[in-house]
């Protein structure tokens, strides 16, 4: 169990999310593989039949504009979520995520907890996680972030690009803009420098998801249901 652990991966609706929020709070701590508490019992941080964890822990202590920009953020868009919990209040997929008391044994004061939209039969579900998972949603990509919601910031910058990607954007605009002055195909200018840009804030959220997942983690992660 120790390997499967090591080696299982986030659901990249999730991985997106962790790339987001660990780009606006540096310094947060966030966990998503199962300690040995999890492991006793089913829960949606466990790894799936394919080796995939579905949920995420946004250590906030005790910091609540944190967490308040988290939250918000995640209410803004459920379509990868089944339920959140934080501060003895869960939001609930079934009852269409209105706030209700919590009564778990783990209060959530220290932490926001995630779990990603459950399906039936779904995919992936197995003993360890005890449901199946929304497949449509897996790779969805939330917009923004909790510091900037609506994506107006996601715009990258001539400093922020290495010389290899403003060269390669170059070349694509200016084959664009040859293509629209010869009449060759629907390809814009606009249409490029949007593709290009959007690759660019998919390689930096790869990065960040990295950074996060290879950081030391405490001997014992606190236990989310």
């Amino acid at each position: 169990m120790a390997t499967l652990v090591a080696t299982m991966t986030l659901v990249p609706a999730f991985a997106w999310r962790v790339g987001k929020v660990h780009a606006d709070y540096p310094g947060m701590t966030i966990f998503w593989k199962p300690n040995a508490a999890h492991l006793d019992q089913q829960s949606d941080h466990n790894p799936d039949s394919r080796n995939i964890g579905h949920a995420v822990d946004y250590m906030t202590y005790g910091d609540e504009t944190q967490a308040a920009a988290v939250l918000a953020w995640h209410a803004a868009d459920r379509t990868d979520q089944q339920y959140v919990i934080h501060n003895r209040i869960i939001y609930r997929r079934a009852v269409g995520f209105a706030p209700a008391p919590y009564t778990g044994t783990d209060p959530h004061t220290d932490h926001i907890h995630v779990s990603y939209r459950h399906d039936t039969p779904g995919v992936g579900g197995n003993a360890l996680t005890g449901t199946g998972y929304y497949a449509a949603a897996e790779s969805h990509q939330a917009i923004g972030s909790p510091l900037d919601p609506t994506g107006d910031n996601d715009m990258a910058t001539i400093d922020s690009i290495s010389p290899d990607a403003a060269k390669a954007i170059g070349e694509a605009t200016a084959r664009a803009l040859v293509n629209q002055v010869l009449g060759h195909g629907p390809t814009t200018v606009g249409m490029v420098l949007q593709s290009q840009i959007s690759q660019l804030g998919d390689m930096r959220a790869d990065l960040d998801v990295i950074a996060t997942n290879t950081a030391p983690a405490p001997e014992t992660p606190p236990v989310a249901l």
